[in-house]
This record gives C-alpha cells, sequence and structure tokens, in this order.
C-alpha cells in the first residue's frame, strides 16, 4: 500500500516537460525546531486532453549526531480535461513525519478541479486514506479535500503564489488537517529565481508521539527552472 502510493505520487514526473527544483535554508518550529536544509520540486506536463504534475518536498536535519527532522511529502495529478477549465482527475498523495506522529501517510482518489480565472483554481477531491502511527497502529478512512491554488504576477520582477487546502476524515469530524503555503518569487535570470515562501501545516487531533497542533515552516532558497 505504501510503495503502490508513492509510486503513484511520483508517476506524473516521468518525461515531464518542464519543472522547478529548489533547494531552501530552513526554519521549522512545532513538532520540529531546527535550522537546516530543505529540497522541493514541481514538475508538470500536458499531453492532449491530459494534464500531468507531481510535486513534493523533503526535509531532514541531524543535530548533534541526532536526527530532528525527516518529512517527506509527495503529491501527484493526472488530469482529464472536461472543457477548457474543468479538469476529472486522480490525485495521489503519500507523506511521512515521524515527529508529527505518522510512520506514513497516504490516500489515492478522484477529483474535481475547476479553473476560476487564469490566477485561481479550485479543487475537490475525495480519497481513500491510510495512516501508519510512529507509535503503533493504523487507521484507513474516505477523506475530503478542499483546495484552492491562486498565482499571480505582481509586477515584471514578483511573483505570488497562496495555496490553501482543507481535509476533513468522512468517520471523525474532529480529524482534519489545514495547510497553508505563501511564495514569493524573484527571478535572477529566465532559469534562477529566489524563492521565499512560508508553510503552516495544523492538524487538529495529534498522534499519540506529535507534540504540536501546528507546524510552521521558512523557506528561503534559490529555484532552477527547466
Amino acid at each position: 500500500m505504501k510503495r503502490l502510493l508513492i509510486v503513484l505520487s511520483l508517476l506524473p514526473s516521468v518525461a515531464l516537460a518542464s519543472g522547478e527544483l529548489t533547494v531552501s535554508f530552513t526554519q521549522t518550529s512545532g513538532n520540529s525546531d531546527t535550522d537546516t536544509l530543505a529540497l522541493s520540486y514541481q514538475v508538470e506536463r500536458e499531453l492532449s486532453a491530459w494534464e500531468l504534475s507531481s510535486k513534493g518536498d523533503y526535509l531532514y536535519k541531524r543535530d548533534s549526531g541526532e536526527e530532528t527532522a525527516n518529512r517527506l511529502n509527495l503529491e501527484g495529478v493526472a488530469g482529464r480535461k472536461l472543457s477548457d477549465r474543468l479538469l476529472l482527475e486522480l490525485y495521489g498523495f503519500a507523506f511521512r513525519d515521524p515527529f508529527s506522529g505518522y510512520d506514513f501517510r497516504g490516500g489515492l482518489g478522484p477529483g474535481l478541479s475547476w479553473k476560476v480565472n487564469r490566477d485561481f483554481t479550485l479543487s475537490g477531491r475525495l480519497t481513500y486514506t491510510y495512516n501508519d502511527f510512529t507509535g503503533g497502529g493504523s487507521s484507513t478512512y474516505s477523506q475530503a479535500e478542499l483546495k484552492g491554488d491562486y498565482a499571480r504576477k505582481l509586477t515584471s520582477n514578483l511573483t505570488f503564489e497562496q495555496s490553501l487546502s482543507y481535509q476533513l476524515s468522512l468517520k471523525d469530524g474532529d480529524d482534519y488537517f489545514i495547510h497553508s503555503r505563501t511564495t514569493f518569487k524573484v527571478p535572477f535570470s529566465r532559469e534562477l529565481s529566489l524563492n521565499v515562501s512560508y508553510r503552516v501545516d495544523y492538524q487538529n487531533l495529534l498522534p499519540d508521539d506529535a507534540q504540536y497542533h501546528t507546524d510552521k515552516t521558512f523557506l528561503v532558497g534559490v529555484s532552477y527552472r527547466f
């Protein structure tokens, strides 16, 4: 199950035409308090009536010989165009962060994305979700997600991106997640840019090995567009 979800999350990355790789300096507070380096990527491609995309990030830190952060997050989408603005999707995600209480967390299921305008996309998804907890035990349930993605070029030298998602277990209404990503990009050249982002991840029900509801991550890095 775990390997299948990871493969499905990465599958749209195969032979994709364009993307972005970012190396960042990170400050994190919450379940992980650390200064470290992080890697993130996003790739995308259009094939006739299909839109494929994949993105992910990895955070790792050892402090005085002790591991203090080890977080992996992957997402993949294969979308079939129903119209110029509407996409029928197959969505998969895989997540691992023992400091937040998860040896593994992943899901797979259908969704719809509506391109409201050039800058804003609204998505709704329903996934079969599996959780493997660091403290022992596991759970499965259906999860509903509502997500908004906004991107706008504010000036010729500044781009603003905002992503906000709400994930709710259909088994327990108190079990929900909120993820926010705010990013500013300043280009150095056609391929390189300064990437400054702020991430907030909230989980309402804490696994046994987690201490904080909220993780906050500040990233300053250089992005390479290919």
